[in-house]
């Protein structure tokens, strides 16, 4: 008897619901979806705060922006619409730039 096994490669051009299905079927993420340029973005919770993931894959991010008000990370979520676009009101950004 064969098993078939299911595997999802990051490096692999996926299409956009399987990506965004297998993002969120990781686990960890409150919402995950594609922006019109293309950009994955996702938001979910950390112990403190709660994060908007920029640039995501299945195995990481670019950017992550850190809130400590859930009402305002979602509010700035929503309104995200390519991957230049930067939320406002975050408290801590990963990786940091510098100044």
């Amino acid at each position: 008897m064969h098993r078939k096994v299911a595997v999802l490669m990051p490096m692999r051009k996926q299409t956009d619901n399987t990506l965004v299905g297998a993002i969120k079927a990781s686990g960890g993420f409150m919402d995950v979806r594609q922006l019109e340029d293309g950009t994955m973005v996702g938001i979910g919770p950390l112990l403190y705060t709660t994060a908007i993931y920029v640039g995501m894959d299945l195995i990481s991010w670019n950017q992550r922006f850190c809130f400590d008000d859930l009402e305002l990370a979602f509010s700035e979520y929503r309104k995200l619409r390519s991957g230049q676009d930067e939320p406002s009101g975050w408290i801590a950004r990963r990786p940091q730039l510098p100044t």
